[in-house]
C-alpha cells in the first residue's frame, strides 16, 4: 500500500470450518499477516461454532475453543482475541466465566447466526449482549444477504436496538450483493442519526463500489478494514495485497483532499479505539 503504513485487520480467523473439515492453521494466518505487514489482528477461533450442518467436525465448547486460541496466539503480539459465543451448546456464564478467568485478554465477543441457525433478533442472544454490556465489548456478528432469514442486518439492527450501549459490527456489511449492501448502509445510516443502535461495519468480502458509499453515506468513523483472512482467497498473500490496494486506491480517488484522513480511520484508528488496542 503506498499511503496506509500501519492498519489493523479486525477479522480473522484460526481453526477447523466446513462440512469438510478444512483447517485453518495459525502459520497460514500469520504468514499472510507478516508478509503483508499487519499491525495488529483481531482472531477468533472457528473451532467452538456449532455450524448445524451435517459434518465431519465436532465443536469444542466455548470454554475450550476460546481458552485453546489464548493458548494458541498467546506469543504473538499483534493478536488480539475475539470470544466466540455459542449459544446452540453454550452460555452466556461460559463468556463471563472466560473474561474473569482471563482479564482484559479479549476485546469483542463474536456472534454468527447463519451457523447457529438462530435469528439475529432472537432474545437467545440477549445473555451475551449483557455481558458485552457489562465488561464494555462490542460485538462482532456475521452479517448475512439483507434478506436472509438469519443473519439479516435488519435481524442485528433489532437485537441492535435493544443494546444501544453496546456496538455492534456488522461482518461484510452483509454477504450479499450491491443490493444487500445497499440496503444495509441505509440500516446503518439510520441508526446512527436515530441513534437507535450503536452500528458499526468491516469490509471484508466487500466491493469497492459498497466501500466508497459505506464511507459517504455513513462516514469514515464506523467502517473498519478486514479480510476474514485466512478463508477463500485471503489464504494467499498476494491476495491479501491485492485486496488492501484495492480499497486504498478506492478511497484515494474517491475523496480527494480527505482520502489520508479517511485511510488512517478505516485501517487503523477506528478499530484501535474500538477495541482498545494499544499502539
Amino acid at each position: 500500500m503506498k499511503i496506509v503504513k500501519k492498519y489493523i485487520d479486525m477479522h480473522v480467523h484460526v481453526g477447523s470450518w466446513s462440512p469438510e473439515g478444512t483447517v485453518f492453521s495459525k502459520n497460514l494466518l500469520l504468514d499472510v499477516m507478516r508478509k503483508n505487514g499487519v499491525s495488529h489482528f483481531c482472531i477468533s477461533t472457528l473451532d467452538c461454532i456449532d455450524m448445524n450442518l451435517q459434518t465431519k467436525l465436532t465443536p469444542k465448547t466455548e470454554i475450550e475453543g476460546n481458552r485453546d486460541l489464548l493458548e494458541m496466539f498467546g506469543d504473538i503480539p499483534e493478536a488480539q482475541f475475539v470470544c466466540v459465543c455459542e449459544p446452540n451448546n453454550g452460555s452466556a456464564r461460559n463468556i463471563r466465566k472466560l473474561l474473569e478467568d482471563f482479564p482484559k485478554k479479549f476485546c469483542a465477543l463474536k456472534l454468527h447466526p447463519l451457523c447457529h441457525c438462530i435469528p439475529a433478533d432472537s432474545e437467545l442472544y440477549n445473555p451475551y449482549m449483557e455481558v458485552a454490556q457489562e465488561y464494555s465489548l462490542p460485538c462482532l456478528f456475521h452479517s448475512g444477504h439483507i434478506d436472509c432469514e438469519y443473519s439479516s442486518p435488519r435481524l442485528i439492527y433489532e437485537l441492535a436496538k435493544r443494546y444501544k450501549d453496546v456496538p455492534v459490527i456488522l461482518g461484510h456489511l452483509s454477504t450479499g450483493g450491491l443490493s444487500s449492501k445497499k440496503e444495509t448502509i441505509k440500516i446503518m445510516r439510520r441508526a446512527k442519526e436515530s441513534g437507535e443502535a450503536n452500528l458499526y461495519a468491516d469490509i471484508s468480502w466487500c466491493d469497492m463500489e459498497s466501500v466508497v458509499k459505506a464511507v459517504a453515506k455513513v462516514g469514515e468513523d464506523r467502517i473498519m478494514f478486514a479480510t476474514d483472512a485466512p478463508l477463500g482467497i485471503f489464504g494467499d498473500a498476494q491476495h491479501y495485497a491485492h485486496f488492501a490496494d484495492a480499497v486504498e486506491r478506492a478511497i484515494l480517488a474517491s475523496f480527494a483532499d480527505r482520502a489520508e484522513e479517511i485511510l488512517e480511520k478505516v485501517f487503523y484508528s477506528n478499530a484501535k479505539n474500538l477495541f482498545g488496542i494499544a499502539d
